[in-house]
């Protein structure tokens, strides 16, 4: 499972993972890693999923093959693996169905409007929008994909308070200053949700990409360290 956070400051797409990946044995944790860095270049932007490995890999596997230059080849490489899914999976049809509807992906991209370049978030789940439909995070907002053992109402709190806290470039014209304060923000989030979560870590990575096309993404940042970097790819 992973908790992640997408963030649309209208000049800066953010979209922030959490590091650590899991053994599950009968609905139990038994081992894990908070190492892991779980955003994935696509060419266009980043990507990164949450839910079940059966779906979430073959996904992956598929887009770090090819140079993705639209969302609609994201759109119909989900689609075409949710219906491999659905007609291979080893489980009866009620939990294959269950697996489907908790597992989504949250990418970032560039568009263009009446000859302006803007900045897109968007995701693939069932319980935000249609199979085939991309559901948007809209300017100066943010929403979050939480494990399943994260309730409704807690869920709720959790992005209410993000887009209560987050700062846009209108609010802190400053790169630098807006892009600290909401990873402050995202800290405090992971940690809380850390805490309420036994699959999701204190720990995570960031993915940026700008309106000019840059794209950098962070080393790993840790809930008690004030020190990150981010690399330019």
């Amino acid at each position: 499972m992973t908790f992640i956070v997408g963030m649309n400051t209208s000049d800066i797409a953010i979209i922030a993972s959490d590091t650590r990946e899991v053994s599950i044995a009968n609905n139990q944790v038994i081992s894990f890693h908070d190492e892991a860095n779980k955003i994935q270049n696509i060419g266009i932007g980043f990507m990164t999923g949450s839910g079940f490995v059966e779906l979430l890999e073959p996904v992956k596997k598929r887009t770090s093959e090819k140079n993705i230059a639209h969302t609609d080849e994201i759109t119909k490489i989900v689609d075409e693996e949710r219906k491999a899914f659905r007609n291979n999976s080893p489980f009866n049809s009620y939990i294959t169905e269950d697996i489907i509807r908790k597992t989504g992906w949250m990418f970032s991209y560039r568009s263009s409007s009446q000859n302006d370049i803007i900045l897109r978030i968007g995701i693939l789940h069932l319980s935000l929008s249609a199979e085939n439909k991309i559901a948007l995070v809209l300017d100066n907002s943010a929403k979050i994909s939480v494990p399943s053992d994260i309730t409704t109402e807690q869920a709720i709190e959790i992005q209410n308070e993000i887009n209560k806290n987050m700062v846009s470039i209108m609010d802190v014209p400053n790169y630098s200053d807006n892009l600290g304060r909401n990873i402050t923000l995202i800290k405090h989030v992971m940690r809380e949700v850390s805490h309420i979560s036994e699959t999701v870590s204190e720990s995570f990575y960031v993915g940026l990409l700008y309106k000019n096309g840059d794209m950098s993404l962070s080393n790993i940042i840790h809930n008690d360290s004030s020190k990150y970097e981010f690399n330019n790819v």
